[in-house]
């Protein structure tokens, strides 16, 4: 049973380190790679190799509880297992906050926040009309075919005054 669920392990780590070096050649294929794309990368191989070398130390002590030699020996080898646990935690830690600033740059890139702030307002504009027709009674399936700055120009004409 301890063989089947230490092979079951390494294949899931496996397929994670299949997936992580597929989305990475899907992203360098598409010329989209770059320096936090990389470091990603690196990051979560080298969380699988500390991840494949805990738990072979996790299987490989606990099937020869009996066989080390002394105490010290014992403590020595779970003392390195612990620390190597310790430090895949603190790895996942650092690739959770790299990827959580990585998006948080990409959601306040400026071009892409200039981009939404234009349909905001356009939005606003196009909502303001209708109200603003609704009142005047101008249906609202003319309202729809016009381009937001024709439906304020249009509406600024009709009424005398600008919105």
């Amino acid at each position: 049973m301890d063989a089947l669920f230490f092979v079951g392990t390494l294949a899931v780590m496996a397929l994670l380190a299949w997936h992580e070096l597929n989305v990475y050649t899907r992203l360098k294929l598409q010329k989209k790679d770059s320096q936090p794309v990389r470091a990603r990368l690196g990051r979560r191989l080298l969380g699988l190799v500390v991840l494949f070398v805990v738990v072979t130390m996790t299987y490989v002590g606990v099937r020869n509880l009996r066989s080390f030699p002394s105490p010290s020996t014992f403590i020595t080898y779970w003392t390195i297992c612990f620390f190597l646990l310790v430090f895949l935690m603190v790895l996942v830690v650092f690739d959770l906050r790299a990827v959580y600033k990585q998006v948080l740059r990409s959601m306040i890139d400026e071009a892409a926040e200039e981009r939404r702030f234009q349909e905001f307002l356009e939005r606003q504009v196009r909502l303001e009309a209708r109200k603003q027709q609704k009142s005047a009674g101008t249906p609202p399936e003319k309202l729809g075919n016009l381009h937001p700055a024709q439906e304020s120009r249009g509406q600024s004409n009709k009424t005398g005054r600008s919105s």
